[in-house]
């Protein structure tokens, strides 16, 4: 019974953060820092995280299922991959962009000397960006998701002595801008296209979950 309430909470938090992202105001800038807003009474609690809430175990698995696909591309072999391995590989790829989001900012990297090459690499792995971003819009994002992902949860952390679940933060933001590159025009990304439309092999449930998330719309692939 427990179990199945933290489920109906995170379906709830889900749609909440698709009305956001629907919402027509909300820019590549303002939007991330909304969601993660919205989800502040997931991501930080005064005890720690237990072992299934850092392993993501609760998060639906159309959301999954979508970040891995935005991670590999389409694949065959995904329609008949466990669950678990799904969600394994994906918290393999949050954790591997956690590191290299603590080395960007342990080592103080100037984001302004990265080459077009590095920047294009580092916003790929964070989903972020799309065909026809500048150098300077890409800079900016992943600016703002070193803050949202490391600066800010690490101030908090050291004023409230709060536990803040990185896992489930990144795959949020990682969701966010997967379908955020399906609402600009300029994006021919097949990937985030994919996601966006829902085309994945999951239960009714998850494709009607993943609708109330990233909303319809028409898949564009290159």
């Amino acid at each position: 019974k427990k179990q199945a309430q933290a489920m109906e909470d995170m379906d709830a938090l889900c749609k909440t953060v698709g009305q956001i992202m629907m919402t027509p105001t909300t820019t590549a800038t303002t939007g991330p820092q909304v969601v993660m807003n919205s989800m502040e009474h997931v991501l930080y609690k005064t005890e720690d995280f237990t072992r299934a809430e850092k392993r993501l175990v609760k998060i639906p698995k159309c959301i999954i299922n979508g970040v891995m696909t935005a991670i590999d591309g389409p694949n065959i072999f995904q329609t008949i991959m466990p669950h678990f391995l799904k969600r394994g590989q994906v918290l393999n790829h949050i954790q591997q962009v956690t590191e290299a989001d603590n080395f960007l900012v342990d080592e103080r990297v100037d984001l302004q000397q990265l080459s077009t090459a590095r920047l294009l690499e580092a916003c790929n792995d964070r989903m972020i960006g799309g065909p026809g971003r500048s150098d300077e819009e890409l800079r900016q994002q992943l600016a703002n998701w070193l803050d949202m992902a490391v600066h800010q949860p690490n101030r908090r952390m050291e004023r409230t002595g709060e536990y803040f679940n990185e896992n489930l933060a990144r795959a949020a933001l990682m969701s966010y801008y997967c379908a955020s590159g399906t609402r600009d025009e300029r994006s021919a990304s097949y990937l985030p296209r994919y996601v966006y439309s829902g085309r994945s092999n999951n239960e009714e449930e998850d494709k009607k979950k993943h609708h109330a998330i990233f909303g319809g719309g028409s898949s564009s692939k290159r």
